[in-house]
This record gives structure tokens, sequence and C-alpha cells, in this order.
């Protein structure tokens, strides 16, 4: 399949190496080349075309050829709704090498050129951001901008898989920039989310969402045929405290016998060790659990818990061996794990628990977790099982302060 990536694509940080097999418009170099030196554009785009036009060049295996423009007129002519303008002949392009017996996925940013392209007989169309896509990695959710013809065909056939997501994947549905629903697709047809809010019965309190994907987070960890849960986030964006408002919320409703608490002891990079802490191994953890005891009401009523065989607190150093049964797992920090700590802990589990793996890789802080990563090994590897499902927040929620976060490190 050729994946024709129009300018506004070829403009997304990342675009030309998150497709194989790529085409490229002459119409897209030229316009690359005049935003390069635009005085109306900003420092970024022209930074960003600058690249795009370098990568191009270097690439040999990006496709560029001169299309006959008599063909493209005369499908300017036959689709009325076409105009002779840069954007609609890139369009013309693409269905010419597709009708031509090419298999053509037209990759766009822009939410008009997807809109159009979409109404192409012979193309499939993709609308791409760096937000649903990040370089290549799953991140649980797509959006999808529809026409009313495709619309139509979604909901009077649920059971096509006409927006090509994989098992467990969330659908924003999209129409004129509006959000209109959405769905996941369960493998068999596109379901529409089904979430309740989260009730933690320890301090009273009951978590709502507060965008669209905590909407999917909280109707993902609601799912009990999902065992496998992702959660990941930049700082703010409630991946823990959704997570273990969740477990907890489950342990009291007798779903589960227990929380498991795991994490791997891997201090912050750029600090010090404090040495060897004193106690037995509940005590060592203390540092660790005191997410747990701030909603639960406090570190006398997490003994209390401790105690009841309620909530356990293991050291990922001493996870092997183990047979978790009749619990919740909630691995917090999951991002200093490398693949082989991932299936470590992950085979664990028996058939009568579920295990949730919550966080983010831009705060590794292990450079060996930077080149070998568990969460980029199960996006890769368990993406579309029927057990895996996993959600990108991508908002931050805690408040003003996080946000600035964004500004000193920009999120990945």
């Amino acid at each position: 399949m050729i994946n024709f990536l129009d300018t506004s694509a070829v403009l997304k940080k990342g675009s030309l190496k998150d497709f194989t097999n790529l085409y490229i418009s002459p119409i897209t170099l030229t316009e690359l080349e005049n935003i390069k030196t635009n005085f109306n554009k900003s420092e970024e785009i022209k930074y960003l075309a600058r690249n795009a036009v370098r990568d191009i060049i270097n690439s040999n295996t990006i496709h560029s050829e001169i299309v006959s423009q008599k063909e493209v007129e005369k499908l300017l002519k036959k689709f009325n709704f076409l105009r002779d303008i840069n954007d609609h002949r890139i369009i013309c392009e693409a269905e010419l090498l597709a009708k031509h017996g090419e298999e053509v996925q037209f990759v766009t940013a822009d939410g008009a050129q997807y809109l159009f392209a979409s109404k192409m007989p012979h193309l499939t169309t993709l609308f791409y951001n760096e937000i649903s896509i990040d370089e290549g990695e799953y991140c649980g959710w797509s959006r999808h901008y529809l026409d009313n013809n495709k619309m139509n065909l979604l909901y009077s056939d649920p059971k096509m898989n006409i927006l090509k997501c994989r098992i467990n994947e969330y659908a924003e549905i999209y129409q004129e920039q509006e959000l209109k629903d959405i769905l996941r697709w369960d493998g068999t047809e596109y379901q529409p989310i089904k979430y309740k809010d989260i009730k933690n019965p320890y301090l009273g309190e009951t978590i709502r969402p507060r965008n669209i994907e905590q909407k999917m987070a909280f109707d993902l960890l609601q799912n009990q045929n999902i065992k496998v849960k992702l959660l990941t986030s930049a700082w703010g964006g409630g991946k823990t405290l959704i997570a273990l408002n969740y477990a907890l919320e489950q342990i009291a409703r007798g779903t589960y016998q227990k929380l498991v608490f795991v994490r791997n002891n891997i201090i912050a990079a750029g600090t010090n060790d404090i040495g060897y802490l004193p106690g037995d191994v509940r005590s060592k953890l203390s540092i660790f659990t005191r997410c747990i005891a701030d909603h639960v009401g406090g570190e006398e009523k997490l003994e209390e818990m401790m105690d009841d065989r309620l909530v356990e607190a293991v050291p990922l150093s001493h996870i092997r061996g183990r047979s978790i049964r009749d619990s919740i797992v909630l691995c917090d920090e999951c991002e200093n794990m490398d693949d082989k700590l991932v299936t470590l802990l992950m085979s664990r589990i028996e058939e009568d628990s579920e295990i949730i793996f919550c966080g983010d890789v831009a705060q590794i802080d292990n450079k060996r977790f930077e080149e070998h990563n568990g969460i980029r090994s199960m996006l890769k590897n368990l993406a579309g099982d029927p057990l895996f499902g996993t959600v990108k927040l991508i908002k931050s929620e805690r408040g003003p302060v996080p946000k600035l976060c964004d500004k000193i490190i920009p999120p990945i």
C-alpha cells in the first residue's frame, strides 16, 4: 500500500518516519520550499518545512513523480466538489495513482482535506495528527472525521470495521469538527462507551472524567473482559488517580480479594539515593505507597487495610515465583521497566485477576529503560489483542502548575 502524504501531514513532526512506502506530490515539495522563505510563516513551521525537505531529498524510499496535469484537470471537472487549488490537485494525484491499480491511503492532517479525499472512489483516507499517532506508537484511540455517507454506513452496519480500528481501540467520531460519539471496536462491532463514575468508598468521593480521553479510560478500566490495561500520560493526566480509585472501588465491592501494588524501586533520575531504610518490606515500601494512603484516609487506614490483607505492597524485585489470584494488580511508574520485567510481572497474573499499568515514557529514570522500554514493548506487541487495552491521556487535569512543566519539557 502507498501512503500518500499531503503537505499538512508532511509538516507534522515525525510523519516521514511513521509510514512506509511514502509518496509525496511535487506540489507538496513546491509548497515546502515556499514555506521555508515565507515571512508570514512562523519559525516553527519554517523549521519543520526545512527538515521535511532535507529528509525527502536524503531518502531513497520516498517517491515523487510528476503526474499528468491533463488527467488531474479531468478529475477536477468530474468531481464538482473539488476546486482548482493545490490541495485538491494533490487529492486528484492520489486518486489517479489508486485508479491505475495501486492501493493508496491518503494521509492528511487537515480536516477539510480528509472530508474531500474521503469522497474519492478509489482512496482510503487517514486523518493524521501527532497526538493520535505519536511517533508511530499506538495510543489506544484515534480521531475520525466522517461525511454523511460514512456516518450512515458506520451506524447502519456497526459490524463492518470501516474505521479500521484495532480490537479495543477507541474511535472519536467527528463531523464538521464537532465530536459526535466515542465508540470502541471490540473485534466484532463498534460499541458505545458505557462507563460509570468511580466512587471511592473510603473518602466518600465521586471521581468523574474531565475530558474525552478520561472517559475512554473509565470505560477501559470498567471492562472486565480486558485483563491487561495500560494508562499513559504526562504529568497531571490523572492515570494513577483514576486507576487507583477504580481499584479501591473494586476491592470495596468484593470484585477482587485485594489490591496488589507493585513498583520498581527506581529513584528519580538526577537524585541521590537516601540509603538503606530500616524496618521490614512494608516499612521500606511506605515511601511508594503513600499515594494509596492519600486515597483511603491516611497512613493508619492503609496499615489497617494491609493488616486485613485488602492491600499488599510488593517490590518488583520479589515478584518472581508468585501466583497472584483473585486480585487487582496496579503497577505504577511502569516506564521504569523493560520488556523482561513487564513479562515477569504479567506472568504472575491468574485468570481471576487483572493488571493495570500506569506510566509515562517522558519520565524514565534509567538509561537502560530508554533503549528497552516496557511500555513501548506492550504498545508494539499487544495492540489489537482482545485481552489488552490502552488509553493515552493527553491533558493535564491536576491544576495550572503541572501545565507549566510542558513549557520546560514538551510532552512526548
